[in-house]
Order: C-alpha cells, then structure tokens, then sequence
C-alpha cells in the first residue's frame, strides 16, 4: 500500500492501488486491522516502519458560521428573480407587439 505523510509523519492518504506522488510503499502487513475502515487524515501515524493509531489526533472542530444561508433562502431568492425575469419579458413583448421595439 501506497500512503503520504505529512511533516510529523502522519498520514494524510494512501492508495491500496498504485501510487501516490510524494508517498511511500508500506507492507500490507505493516498496518492496523481495520484500517480502510478506521481511515481519516491525520488519525494514523507512521513509526518504525508500522502504522499506528495516532496517540495525538484530535477530532477536526467543526467550522460554525454566523451567516448561513439556507436553501429555502436561496429558493426565495431565485423565485424573485424569476418573477422579474418574467415580467421583463412580458415588457418586452408588449413593446414589440406596438411596434416600440
């Protein structure tokens, strides 16, 4: 297995097939049980030859933002802009049927 490590040596991804550009071949041997399944940036380490469970990972804050926008905003959003699309439209059929246009 192909994995990539970062400046502490742990591992930032890996590649059951061919290689990754800056990465390194481990033996399959060399790695916990369940470590596909267990795999997430940072939370295995590289020691001496062995990937290891990594003693000093700590789950990644979730980011919360002030301003989010939902989807219903979003929706309200688009339902405006279509109305006035429309009755642009609607504009400018009128002036090409009085021969404004």
């Amino acid at each position: 297995m192909h994995i990539k490590l970062n400046e502490q040596n742990e591992l930032l991804a890996y590649a059951n097939v061919g290689s990754i550009e800056g990465g390194i071949e481990v033996n399959q041997n060399n790695f916990p049980e369940k470590f596909v399944e267990n795999f997430k940036p940072l939370y295995y380490v590289f020691k001496n030859n062995t990937v290891l469970v990594n003693a000093n990972y700590k789950e990644p804050e979730e980011e919360v933002f002030d301003n989010i926008v939902s989807i219903k905003d979003i929706i309200i959003v688009k339902e405006e802009l279509l109305i006035q699309t429309a009755k642009l439209i609607n504009r400018i059929e009128k002036l090409e049927n009085e021969g404004g246009v």
